[in-house]
């Protein structure tokens, strides 16, 4: 089974999926007017539009990208027709789909997430919590690989899942540990904090020998304040890029940087010169109210997942304002007057610059690198010049002022 480690290796639904995730090309040059804030480095915005047919999708929640030397490649899951779409983003065209099966011994179930490992060995994380692996027909010659019981002895006796999403933690898979990267969670009640805070929120599972390893990553004190709790912010922003590991908090400016090849953690406060910095609670007993949850969401910066630019040396961080004006008493806020915002940092987490994007454009959750650049999809659910005949990205591609 695991010589997979050895080989070479509408559309509204879209939208409305996206935000509830968040909850629970032919290329040509596009100069954007941007707000920024510091100057060290410039850059400039392309576009890459695809060409579309009626049975494809503008936008693909739940997304993974392949890369070679030569051409990088989007799949993106497309949830009416169950199967993988798959484009040439080099090459701005469609190339193919990967059919799924939904019953027989190759079914698969609609994922929570996906990664590409090889195009014949790609990993599912179904959501009924199978660890799947398909080839590029569909077939699956991988099942439920996810050990039954932890085999760990950090956590107790306390019952633990793993998750993965498109938003707050892409699967990652490691070839050279035949490992799989997992958040993990207590299935504690939240309210019952001494519990559900004392699970690590990362878990590496050895696919081979079935153990598991903790690392130990924890919520911060924020998280633990008595008669307190952070509503919709309660999901890890990890990142995984070769021997890093990038994790954050929603609620939190700081970034954590932790090299598994030598064991140093570099952690930073990288504060937004645009927005507020800081996330106030809510009372416990407000836990069972959905809509005080979702206005505190809006009234509150969110700070997103930070990935890391092999090919620039750079890290890149999203995150959303607050409200301007949230005044509860003119009824339930909304996202139709938030903005979001790009860091960028250098590789030693210094800021150089902050950015304001264009409002209510980009899905500044779902952005991810290649060596052309920073590459958003152009598919913020309140951009009204989505086309749903193009899959449209814009990449943003940063160079270093030269000194004079």
């Amino acid at each position: 089974m695991y010589r997979i480690f050895k080989m070479s290796l509408s559309c509204k639904i879209g939208q409305i999926a996206r935000f509830f995730i968040l909850i629970s090309l032919v290329s040509c040059k596009n100069d954007v007017e941007q707000k920024s804030l510091i100057k060290s480095i410039t850059y400039t915005v392309d576009t890459v539009r695809i060409d579309l047919d009626k049975n494809q999708l503008y936008d693909y929640p739940r997304s993974s990208v392949f890369k070679t030397d030569s051409i990088d490649y989007f799949y993106g899951y497309n949830q009416s027709l169950h199967r993988l779409d798959i484009f040439s983003l080099t090459e701005g065209e469609f190339i193919n789909s990967i059919p799924l099966n939904t019953d027989g011994p190759n079914a698969i179930d609609s994922p929570f997430d996906f990664f590409i490992h090889q195009p014949d060995s790609i990993f599912f994380y179904g959501k009924n919590y199978s660890l799947d692996i398909i080839n590029d027909l569909g077939i699956v010659f991988g099942k439920d690989l996810i050990p039954s019981s932890r085999n760990s002895s950090h956590v107790g006796k306390q019952k633990v899942g793993y998750l993965s999403n498109s938003v707050h933690f892409k699967l990652y898979v490691d070839s050279a540990s035949n490992s799989v990267f997992f958040h993990s969670y207590s299935m504690e009640s939240i309210p019952n904090k001494s519990a559900y805070y004392e699970v690590p929120i990362l878990a590496e599972i050895n696919l081979q020998m079935g153990k598991v390893k903790d690392y130990p990553f924890h919520f911060p004190d924020s998280y633990l304040l008595d008669g307190e709790y952070l509503g919709e912010y309660m999901n890890p922003n990890m990142v995984l890029s070769d021997s890093l590991i990038i994790y954050s908090f929603p609620n939190s400016p700081v970034v954590n940087v932790y090299d598994r090849k030598n064991g140093k953690l570099i952690s930073r406060t990288i504060e937004s010169g645009f927005t507020k910095n800081t996330v106030k609670s809510l009372p416990s007993e407000t836990y069972s109210e959905i809509h005080l949850r979702l206005n505190h969401l809006i009234e509150n910066p969110y700070f997103y997942q930070t990935v890391f630019d092999p090919y620039r040396n750079l890290f890149y961080r999203t995150h959303r304002g607050e409200h301007p004006n949230p005044d509860l008493n003119l009824g339930n806020l909304n996202f139709s007057y938030t903005k979001d915002y790009l860091t960028v940092m250098d590789h030693n987490l210094n800021l150089l610059q902050e950015i304001e994007l264009p409002a209510h454009k980009y899905d500044a959750l779902s952005f991810f690198v290649t060596k052309d650049g920073l590459y958003f999809p152009y598919t913020h659910y309140l951009n009204e010049e989505v086309k749903e005949d193009k899959l449209v990205f814009h990449i943003y591609k940063f160079h270093f002022e030269s000194e004079d």
